[in-house]
């Protein structure tokens, strides 16, 4: 800046008015020079923290999802292993006459058909929304997934507060018929069907189990034995049969399609640098 002005002032003291009007201009230049520097500076420096910022929601974008299909993924199991009692009940009331009805079928073939409710982890997408960070995922793909995503998730919600209520009725329709008081442990019910680990659920021959052995030595017959109340029961079961499979068959298999593929989008937009360096590893499917 010293040699600036003293170049300045000789211009000025010998009247070099030309050429101090090119001094001038020059030194507008250098400035102009300094504030682009200055403005690309702050620029990178944006969007290196943008970049920081996309790639930390985007793992935590990953874990919440991963959190979700496994979740939905029991939840899957569960709403499968209720479709196959309902189902088996179904065809067990089809194939034989009132009169051959056993209170202790009705009592295993209902036992727990039912699937827990939904417990989804939108903390980091809630996030993103409330700061505007979405808004540095300059993938038009990506956030529209997210967003049908949340809208899935939602619609689930509603379907399952459809079944609950499905459930609680024709619980009510089989408590007047009946009797559940058998002694033992209700648990071991559960086995009818594959566990959780096997990808297909199927039902086993339960009148050979152990445990039906020892619960039908009890005797217990309906409390209500009314063909009429018995066969709304049945119908009643016939709805929520129809909601399980389409739960375990079509929605929970899109929904943990939509989410992985998110994942997939995720990884190979924003990390692909830091999986292929070994600094992270790939979601695995």
């Amino acid at each position: 800046m010293r040699v600036f002005r003293k170049i300045r002032q000789i211009f000025l003291s010998e009247n070099r008015f030309s050429k101090y009007i090119l001094y001038a201009i020059g030194e507008i230049f250098l400035v102009v020079i300094g504030i682009l520097i200055a403005l690309q500076i702050n620029t990178w420096n944006d969007n290196r923290i943008k970049n920081g910022q996309v790639k930390s929601y985007a793992l935590k974008l990953i874990s919440d999802l991963s959190q979700d299909i496994q979740e939905v993924k029991f939840i899957k199991w569960e709403a499968e292993a209720a479709y196959i009692r309902l189902d088996s009940l179904i065809n067990y009331t089809r194939n034989l006459s009132i009169e051959d009805y056993k209170n202790l079928d009705f009592y295993v073939l209902t036992y727990n058909a039912r699937y827990r409710p939904y417990s989804w982890n939108r903390s980091s997408y809630e996030e993103l929304k409330s700061t505007g960070i979405l808004g540095y995922f300059d993938n038009d793909s990506l956030v529209n997934r997210l967003v049908k995503y949340e809208a899935f998730t939602k619609h689930l919600d509603a379907d399952y507060l459809e079944d609950i209520e499905l459930i609680r009725d024709a619980n009510k329709l089989m408590h007047k018929a009946v009797n559940f008081n058998y002694k033992g442990n209700p648990l071991s019910i559960r086995k009818i069907t594959t566990p959780y680990q096997v990808d297909e659920v199927e039902i086993i021959d339960f009148h050979q189990a152990d445990f039906y052995e020892e619960l039908e030595q009890q005797r217990l017959d309906f409390i209500n034995r009314d063909k009429k109340l018995l066969n709304e029961i049945i119908n009643s079961y016939v709805d929520l049969k129809f909601n399980f499979n389409t739960r375990y068959s079509i929605e929970l298999p899109r929904l943990i399609n939509d989410a992985e593929s998110i994942i997939k989008l995720l990884e190979n937009v924003y990390l692909i640098d830091d999986i292929e360096n070994g600094k992270i590893e790939r979601y695995k499917i």
